[in-house]
């Protein structure tokens, strides 16, 4: 989704114009499509609404997303600025939808943190402003600061609202990836739970642990399950997670997506090792409740991707061969792959660029249709 086209525009962008689809980019953002992607002439979609006239609610959508005012591309230029040179454009009808839009914002962000955001550097951090965190940074403030009442850092924060250019600017600073705030979640618990995986990804490389244990023993790896984020999910076993650890409850990521009824990350975890169990602590003590029902549901979910799947013996299968012992059909057809185990290799298939077989960090979609590790295709087409 966030791959660009041969001609450098992302999905977002295609969507900028005067018949553009404001459903369609409702679609790309609450997927997390990427608000301030840029292509090739560092143009971000506020900058394509402005040149191509967009209408104002796609304008409005946008902006509420977190697209940037101020941001330049390569010529030097604003969005403000470039519709202003835009000869066919409506600057009025532009201008109050941004300023709209940003009102707006800057209220859903007050209502959000309240007054728990003592610091220049928190308040740009929420608001993703890039440019003001490098020059508050550059001037010596500190990235690790916490805020007053949640205990939230910059990088907190950023991750939290999806400012991926904001965690780039901290973790360049080299702001604790660590560090949590008094709820004890972390920077990548936020990226994981709200399914953020390019924030993940770089809080991930910067060294932020896949196992850090936060709110009620969850890790980022539980959160990202029972939210259905199955990139998150793959970026999290690359680095490491444990595939197996329980929360304080005592589920395990697989129970939690199960539960969740997110069947494609049940799919995904049974796949990368995760143990094929439907055991759910405390269900049977809550007999004839809804928590009950949930977990049966969640079992038969489980037992029907672990058949299919062949890491558990068909139930009637097993029930024939053991006489109708019911132990017998939970039993492994083969024994469980090991905790943090490699992907299956049809998955990580999907995920490798043809051209290094690693799994793609930056991926672009090639004129040919097929997606390529970026620095891998660019280095390929200049020989």
């Amino acid at each position: 989704m966030q791959a660009d086209s041969y001609n450098g525009l992302s999905a977002t962008s295609r969507t900028m114009n005067r018949y553009g689809r404001l459903d369609m980019l409702e679609l790309l953002l609450t997927a997390g499509a990427d608000p301030n992607a840029r292509d090739k002439q560092g143009r971000t979609p506020l900058h394509h609404a402005a040149c191509f006239n967009a209408r104002p609610e796609l304008t409005r959508a946008l902006v509420l997303a977190g697209a940037q005012l101020d941001c330049l591309d390569d010529s030097g230029l604003t969005p403000l600025e470039t519709f202003c040179s835009n000869p066919r454009s409506d600057f009025d009808a532009f201008a109050a939808a941004v300023m709209q839009a940003a009102k707006e914002r800057a209220l859903f962000l007050y209502d959000l943190h309240s007054t728990d955001l003592p610091k220049p550097l928190h308040r740009a951090a929420a608001c993703g402003q890039p440019g003001v965190l490098r020059a508050l940074l550059s001037q010596g403030s500190s990235p690790d600061v916490a805020s007053r009442q949640k205990g939230a850092t910059p990088l907190i924060l950023a991750a939290q609202l999806g400012h991926e250019t904001c965690v780039r600017e901290l973790l360049a600073a080299s702001a604790d990836s660590s560090a949590a705030d008094r709820a004890g979640n972390t920077a990548a618990y936020y990226a994981a739970q709200a399914g953020d995986w390019h924030c993940l990804r770089r809080l991930l490389s910067a060294g932020a642990s896949a196992d850090q244990a936060c709110e009620g023993g969850r890790t980022a790896l539980h959160v990202a399950a029972a939210g259905g984020h199955e990139a998150c999910l793959v970026a999290l076993l690359e680095a490491g997670a444990d595939i197996n650890a329980p929360c304080q409850a005592g589920l395990t990521a697989c129970l939690l997506a199960a539960l969740a009824g997110q069947e494609h990350c049940v799919w995904t975890l049974l796949m990368s090792g995760a143990a094929p169990t439907a055991s759910f602590p405390g269900a049977a003590a809550d007999e004839g409740t809804e928590l009950l029902e949930a977990a049966e549901e969640a079992q038969a979910l489980i037992q029907d991707a672990a058949e299919r799947l062949g890491l558990l013996q068909p139930a009637a299968q097993a029930a024939a061969a053991g006489g109708g012992n019911a132990a017998l059909a939970a039993m492994p057809a083969a024994p469980a792959a090991p905790a943090g185990a490699a992907l299956d290799d049809a998955l990580r298939g999907e995920l490798c660029c043809p051209i290094t077989h690693e799994v793609m960090t930056d991926p672009v979609i090639a004129a040919d249709g097929t997606t390529y590790e970026r620095q891998a295709i660019e280095t390929w087409i200049a020989r």
